[in-house]
């Protein structure tokens, strides 16, 4: 992406506020995007002006790049002594710096783009060097219309906001396990707008009889698998005591045939009879073949059903965790819509639809060189350093917009 030049104007006002500004109490360190002039009087092959590249580094003829990245200037002439010394004998040079890498500025500003950085730069005179805060040049008529648009957003906005901070507290409360959810007033009182207020008045009594109706619902559920699993443990008694009779019935029928085998054997029993107990001792063990069948389904109907109640909690937690990361995320989401949609309100002169106590404020949000994070920050008067990445934004400050 092309950045645009800095106007001649903010060129001028840069000049004007920081002419001759230089601070002697913290030397200058150089990094990459840095522009140096080396003067070797006794080898103007070396001579030159050199942009610092990646990692710092300089390119200088027939030597090894050398790394200049966080170094002084004193301390950039010495390492470049010693890489020039494999090439000449005593080198002597000057070494002097030319030009600051620049900072960058984007957001609510009228110029974003890659501006110079000056010693004693602020983050505040950052945004009047790249022109000031942004503001749409429109008609009356536009301005009205604007406005009007940017207050229905911005009530609608609100409305959704307070809903899924709402949300959210039902939601927390779910997880807790809390008997009850008596909303805070807090969490819809906050608009200023008496309509809005008696709308999220009926989101929160909605959002506990949602909770009501949820913790019923899962303690209905808990209670139907206590029942389920009573039913099981009543069946697989039934199934035990239907095997044990089956089994003292096979035993009779054991000794029965023993007898008639010995009957038979002295020929004193036809084999009609013993025919007949073989038969039924067949089916004996056969009713003892299904009967373990069924007794082993239900058992794992019966482990099943404990292993859902077990889970149950788990599972549940984990769903409202899920459910409550979104809203969170849509909270975010809204709160930035609310503040995008409060600002340009305010700019087109729709300020009163915004309640009292409401008005505009510069956030930067500040990424420095080789930091892992962004910072954030309403403090103006913060330096700017070299590299650094600013993105300023207007956001209304206002009860119902906070945390």
């Amino acid at each position: 992406m092309t950045l645009p030049r800095p106007a001649a104007g903010a060129v001028a006002l840069f000049a004007a506020l920081w002419s001759g500004v230089c601070r002697a109490d913290e030397p200058y360190r150089l990094a990459e995007g840095d522009e140096v002039r080396l003067v070797a009087p006794g080898a103007p092959d070396f001579s030159g002006v050199y942009l610092l590249g990646e990692h710092g580094g300089v390119a200088l003829p027939l030597t090894t790049p050398v790394n200049l990245e966080g170094l002084t200037l004193p301390e950039a002439a010495t390492a470049l002594r010693e890489a020039l010394s494999a090439a000449m004998v005593r080198p002597e040079l000057g070494l002097e710096l030319t030009r600051r890498r620049p900072f960058f500025i984007t957001g609510d500003v009228a110029q974003a783009g890659m501006y110079p950085t000056q010693a004693g730069l602020t983050l505040a005179q950052a945004v009047a060097v790249a022109g000031g805060g942004r503001r749409a040049a429109v008609s009356d008529l536009q301005t009205a219309v604007t406005a009007i648009r940017a207050g229905e957003e911005l009530d609608v906005a609100v409305r959704s906001l307070g809903e899924s901070r709402l949300r959210l507290a039902r939601l927390e409360a779910e997880i807790a396990d809390a008997a009850d959810f008596t909303p805070d007033p807090a969490l819809f009182a906050q608009s200023s707008q008496a309509g809005a207020q008696g709308d999220l008045a009926l989101v929160a009594a909605r959002e506990r009889e949602i909770f009501l109706a949820s913790s019923a619902a899962y303690q209905e559920r808990l209670a139907a698998l206590s029942r389920q699993r009573e039913t099981r443990d009543a069946e697989i008694a039934a199934l035990e005591g239907r095997r044990t009779a089956t089994e003292r019935l096979g035993a009779q029928l054991a000794g029965e045939m023993k007898e008639v085998r010995d009957l038979l054997a002295r020929g004193l029993a036809p084999t009609m009879r013993l025919n007949a107990l073989t038969r039924e001792a067949d089916r004996q063990q056969s009713d003892l073949l299904q009967i373990g069948v069924m007794l082993n389904q239900a058992r794992q109907g019966r482990n099943q059903i404990d292993l859902e109640i077990a889970n149950s909690p788990r599972e549940r937690r984990v769903a409202l965790l899920e459910r409550a990361l979104e809203t969170r995320a849509r909270i975010d989401a809204l709160r930035r819509q609310v503040e995008a949609s409060a600002a340009l309100t305010v700019e087109s002169g729709g300020a009163a639809r915004t309640g009292a106590g409401a008005a505009l404020r510069t956030v930067f949000r500040v990424t420095r060189r080789g930091a892992a994070t962004a910072e954030e920050t309403a403090d103006g008067g913060l330096p700017v350093r070299p590299g650094d990445l600013i993105e300023v934004r207007r956001i209304l400050a206002a009860p119902w917009a906070a945390e």
